[in-house]
Formats: structure tokens, sequence, C-alpha cells
């Protein structure tokens, strides 16, 4: 019998968007000091982590809404598997099931449900856990 990861309402926080463009629902963003945030890549989560996901589109200098924790949707860079782990991939803010070869290897969480994805809109749900893991 599979585990099921069970329903768990996001921890947020609101962060001005400092990325010089809109920020996208889904993608993960790190602090970039000041209470800004950019898209998370590997060149920006030294401390192998990021801060959250985006739940909404945000435009560049407006305040929104990032996910800290729980069940949120995040941007894929394909379709993953329902339990699958989800790494920050090697396109900035987005996620891959895969490890890519670049460091640090950064986990942001673990699938619950790809009903909602489409090519067009690649969201899944993710538990999102952000826990940091070496390379």
């Amino acid at each position: 019998m599979p585990t099921i990861i069970g329903w768990s309402r996001p921890v947020w926080v609101r962060r001005i968007n400092g990325a010089g463009s809109t920020l996208l629902r889904g993608e993960a963003v790190v602090e970039a000091g000041g209470g800004t945030v950019v898209r998370a890549t590997h060149a920006n989560t030294g401390a192998k982590h990021v801060l959250g996901v985006m739940a909404e589109d945000v435009a560049n200098g407006v305040s929104g809404v990032v996910y800290l924790f729980g069940d949120v949707r995040v941007r894929v860079t394909a379709l993953p598997a329902v339990g699958d782990r989800m790494f920050l991939s090697a396109t900035a803010g987005l996620m891959a099931a895969t490890l890519g070869s670049t460091d640090p290897v950064v986990e942001v969480g673990t699938v619950t449900s790809t009903a909602m994805y489409t090519p067009e809109s690649p969201l899944v749900t993710c538990f999102v856990h952000k826990m940091p893991r070496t390379g």
C-alpha cells in the first residue's frame, strides 16, 4: 500500500520580487536581501536550500506570497511521477525529478499529484520541505 502524505496547508511569507522580471507561480526563489526574492539558481543557493515557491505570478518590484512549506504547485522541466523527489534544475526557478551534474544538489520536495500538469502550464503538486541535501 502506498504511503499517503496527506494535505498540508502551506506556510507562507510575503516578499518583494527583485528579479527584474515577473516571477511565475511555482518558481523556486531565494532571499536576495532587503525583503526581496529572486529565482533560485545553482549559483545563488550557497546554503543548499531555497526560501520557497511563488504562490502567484508577481510583477517586478511588487510584493507577493512565497510558500515555505506544505502542498503547493511547483513549476517543472518535465512531467515527473507521484512520489518523485524534486530538485532545483539547471533552469532558474524550475524543478526536476532528476539530479543534474551542477552543484549544489538542492532538494525542494516530493511530488504528490500530477493531475494539473499540461505542457502549456507545467505545474505539479509537491509537498515542499526544502530540506538541505549535500551532493
